[in-house]
């Protein structure tokens, strides 16, 4: 019983209230929850501290169309860029390494615009 319960926290947590955007030239879609910009601050800093991984610069890549209209939802992205570099990715961070691991599970499994990494 408290694994259950414990199993739904888990997953209600994670998930976000998300739009889905649509690319109409390509026909690809993808769900951004309210927090996405934040969560591609993370994703655009993190290329260089976790090493270059292809899973995050293909993302990026293959979600080229995306971007923009993300980072157009929030007045302060640029804002978000500094302080993910200077905060969340600080070479001193003891978690970095955990954090790369996550983001890229995150990737792995699909939208990570609609999730939470915080």
């Amino acid at each position: 019983m408290v694994r259950c319960l414990f199993f739904i926290i888990v997953f209600f947590s994670t998930q976000i209230d998300a739009n889905e955007i649509c690319d109409t030239e390509s026909g690809k879609c993808e769900k951004v929850g309210t927090g996405g910009a934040w969560m591609l601050s993370i994703i655009e800093t993190s290329v260089i501290p976790c090493g270059n991984p292809t899973e995050i610069t293909n993302w990026l890549a293959e979600h080229d169309w995306l971007l923009d209209r993300v980072k157009a939802k929030s007045t302060e992205y640029d804002h978000l860029l500094k302080m993910q570099k200077r905060l969340f990715w600080n070479a001193e961070n003891k978690d970095k390494t955990q954090h790369c691991s996550k983001l890229i599970t995150l990737i792995k499994n699909g939208n990570p615009l609609n999730s939470n990494l915080r």
